[in-house]
């Protein structure tokens, strides 16, 4: 037999930051997993690849910056979109430089839309407002831990 489910405000634990905040983050994958399957990649394959689009001159510290990763996150992340064909790596001076194939650039117009959808689900869940106030909170908390 099947457990209920209990809302996250009935649990035992909903007082507690791990737990709630685990919650939230499980759902937001569930949902961005769904929402960036037309690009055939993961999103944070596709947060990364996009925002490599959007660069001039990115490197894998910068990019690991912006994506609040650890460098060794954006390390895999770049030998699987490699494999891929979706990037090259470049030695540039003492840094790697990462640029985008043409098959990365074939694919921006979908991972876009992935973008958008995305934002437009959860804004469609908790409403604009709440999308942005949460948001808020929860880089303003990050930035604390």
């Amino acid at each position: 037999m099947k457990p209920m489910r209990r809302k996250a405000v009935e649990s035992l634990y909903a007082d507690c930051l791990y737990i709630s905040s685990g919650a939230l983050a499980r759902k937001v994958e569930m949902l961005a997993i769904e929402v960036w399957k037309p690009a055939g990649l993961s999103p944070s394959h596709g947060y990364f690849l996009l925002l490599l689009l959007q660069q001039e001159m990115p490197y894998p510290s910068w990019l690991a910056r912006d994506l609040l990763l650890s460098p060794s996150t954006v390390t895999r992340l770049m030998e699987k979109l490699e494999k891929m064909e979706l990037i090259d790596r470049m030695p540039y001076e003492r840094l790697t430089c990462i640029m985008p194939t043409q098959k990365a650039w074939d694919l921006e117009p979908t991972l876009s839309q992935c973008q958008l959808d995305f934002e437009r689900r959860c804004q469609e869940i908790l409403g604009i407002s709440e999308t942005v106030e949460l948001t808020t909170i929860l880089n303003q908390a990050t930035d604390k831990f």
